[in-house]
């Protein structure tokens, strides 16, 4: 009975996914670490972590931080930054701000970085179970951020265009109803 027992739990164990990346993590101090980072747990009930796990090469020790921590921190190929993030509500628009001390610290993917930042908000829909992003843009230099899309209606061309208002010649192309994906309008901003 005790080998039953013990042959259960071992496939238990090795069935599970633990879900650490290589990557590393630079704290507000500027220390770079290295190791083994997990950010959400294993599906099917998976969550994203308010703080991340970290672990360094063959240690069981597990430290967590949280985006009051950490500059920033790359798991795989995938990079995310702590921001202030503080949402207002005006009429039915949303609006985001990144003001330090204002809002709530929280981890944005990093998309593309440049003139104008492409960062995503991630969040789990309780429903599907699925995660899904929130686009956000943000120019260098500024405390605004704005909302790119706005779920199944798409774009949110009046105001991206007019966030990106000082490249006239993309806002007239976003307005147009030219087919542009965010990743694309980022790019177009960041080359001119």
């Amino acid at each position: 009975m005790l080998w039953i027992v013990i042959l259960c739990s071992s496939i238990l164990v090795s069935s599970q996914t633990t879900n650490y990346e290589e990557g590393f993590v630079v704290t507000k101090k500027g220390d770079t670490l290295f190791g083994q980072i997990r950010d959400r747990s294993d599906e099917p009930f998976g969550k994203l972590f308010k703080k991340i796990k970290f672990k360094t090469k063959g240690s069981w020790l597990t430290k967590r931080f949280s985006p009051s921590d950490l500059q920033f921190y790359k798991k795989g190929n995938r990079c995310f930054e702590s921001k202030w993030l503080k949402e207002g509500f005006e009429f039915f628009n949303i609006n985001y701000m990144s003001r330090k001390g204002q809002g709530d610290e929280v981890f944005l993917k990093v998309v593309l970085q440049g003139k104008l930042t492409y960062y995503e908000l991630e969040w789990r829909d309780p429903d599907s179970g699925y995660y899904r992003e929130i686009p956000l843009f943000q120019k260098r230099g500024s405390s605004e951020l704005v909302r790119v899309t706005q779920g199944l209606f798409g774009l949110r061309r009046k105001a991206v265009a007019s966030y990106l208002q000082d490249d006239s010649a993309l806002a007239q192309r976003i307005l147009s109803g030219e087919q542009l994906s965010v990743l694309q309008i980022a790019k177009l901003y960041n080359k001119n």
